[in-house]
């Protein structure tokens, strides 16, 4: 698969990108502790689809859908100058939050 350019990117993408990231986070920060206690499959399967739906809920919000979510994480891994970017955008929204 050739890299995707960015230059299809811009900065209010990025930027509902980084919000969206931000929110990402923090729901698998609040789910992650859950999913190591669960005590049966079941329990951690409920807890794994409330953490998915609530990621689901936060692409949504941010007006950002999967597909393009991960296409930018993967530009971004190719690209130094778009991470960089992206990473004071997520600063800046982590210091709002």
């Amino acid at each position: 698969q050739p890299p995707v350019q960015q230059t299809d990117l811009s900065e209010s993408q990025l930027r509902s990108f980084a919000k969206v990231y931000v929110q990402i986070e923090k729901i698998l920060k609040t789910y992650e502790p859950q999913l190591k206690q669960a005590k049966t499959p079941e329990e951690g399967q409920q807890i794994q689809n409330e953490q998915a739906s609530k990621i689901q809920q936060a692409l949504t919000q941010g007006g950002v859908d999967a597909q393009n979510f991960h296409r930018i994480v993967q530009i971004a891994n190719a690209d130094d100058g778009l991470r960089t970017k992206i990473i004071a955008f997520i600063d800046e929204e982590k210091q709002k939050s």
